[in-house]
């Protein structure tokens, strides 16, 4: 992604959010869902290995996280990050 879609994202953020609250949610203006996501890489050099390490993965990785809409389209991508960093922390 390397621009943002706003007229597009402005159309279908009314139809996102009256999908999701069509299904039973308390939720009557939620376009999309947080999601993060590590992918896991070979060991680094230069010194990261440590910033690259995840202790919950046990494996180093970098993150990411996004905004999903309901149909699976990623509405926001943020990253990457260290593979160390908590997913709040992002």
């Amino acid at each position: 992604m390397t621009e943002w879609r706003l007229e597009y994202m402005r159309e279908r953020a009314a139809l996102y959010a009256e999908k999701i609250e069509g299904t039973g949610a308390y939720l009557d203006r939620c376009v999309g869902f947080i999601d993060g996501t590590a992918i896991f890489i070979a060991q680094p050099g230069e010194g990261l290995q440590r910033a690259g390490y995840s202790g919950h993965k046990r494996k180093r990785a970098v993150k990411f996280q996004s905004v999903l809409t309901p149909v699976g389209l990623i509405f926001h991508l943020f990253g990457p990050w260290e593979g160390r960093r908590h997913d709040m922390i992002l």
